[in-house]
């Protein structure tokens, strides 16, 4: 089953969900990274230990003891990711900027993923839903 939901298509299977960006409008994208983003509003004690940086994506991952995040960049058409469907749910939020998400929740973190207007985004964290939020929205331009 393919579903449209936040600017991103589902593909339902049995066992895991494929999420993509809609390829309609992928052209009025950028097909590298131009402009680098981060988050702004780290929260305390976290730790950069990774970053990865391609054309048409950026990996960042901070620790702080058994806490974690993950910090995604792509651009449109680079963007694929896949979901475990049987331990998890998705749903869609708008925050109150106007900000679409998709949030992929399990019993042990959340994942945000949203288009800006020109990349797709993804933050990955076993915080707190309201706090992965607010990583999201701290998301700025370095």
């Amino acid at each position: 089953m393919r579903e449209a939901v936040c600017d991103f298509f589902m593909n339902i299977f049995s066992d895991h969900t494929e999420i993509i960006a809609d390829s309609e409008i992928e052209n009025s994208y950028p097909h590298s990274i131009d402009e680098e983003y981060h988050i702004s509003s780290l929260p305390n004690g976290f730790k950069q230990v990774d970053y990865d940086k391609m054309e048409n994506s950026i990996i960042i991952t901070y620790f702080k003891d058994d806490d974690y995040i993950f910090f995604e960049q792509y651009t449109k058409d680079a963007y694929l990711s896949n979901y475990d469907n049987e331990q998890s749910t998705f749903e869609s939020y708008t925050d109150e900027n106007g900000q679409e998400y998709l949030v992929h929740n399990t019993d042990h973190d959340h994942t945000f993923i949203w288009d800006n207007g020109k990349y797709i985004f993804e933050i990955c964290s076993n915080l707190n839903k309201r706090s992965v939020l607010e990583l999201c929205e701290s998301t700025k331009i370095k």
